[in-house]
């Protein structure tokens, strides 16, 4: 092999080594999003959940007050 091809396949190789280390932090990315998207729908069912008792709370206050 002659000094370019040698300096091809290293270029060659760093090259597929990133692209293979940008796929790794894209599926961390990913991850992490979905992990994100979990936790805001989790709160929205839990922000329910507390409205839900703070009527019920406000309606046995109410029939108790009678």
């Amino acid at each position: 092999m002659n000094r370019y091809e040698v300096r091809k396949e290293e270029t060659k190789q760093r090259i597929n080594s990133l692209e293979k280390r940008r796929d790794e932090l894209y599926d961390q990315t990913g991850k992490i999003e979905d992990e994100i998207i979990d936790m805001g729908e989790k709160a929205i069912e839990r922000q329910e959940t507390l409205v839900n008792l703070k009527k019920k709370v406000m309606f046995w206050i109410l029939i108790c007050n009678f």
